[in-house]
């Protein structure tokens, strides 16, 4: 009973996790394409 506890709250932690630094990365990734739209929209 306390291990399968354990196994959930391990295997929706490791999920949040990983839901968190995706969404992280992805954010970053967003902005660096909007940074350089508007560096290419600055020197044009």
């Amino acid at each position: 009973m306390v291990i399968s506890i354990f196994l959930f709250v391990g295997t929706f932690g490791g999920a949040f996790v990983a839901l968190k630094l995706f969404l992280e990365i992805r954010r970053q990734r967003v902005e660096a394409r909007m940074g350089r739209a508007i560096r290419m929209a600055c020197i044009q």
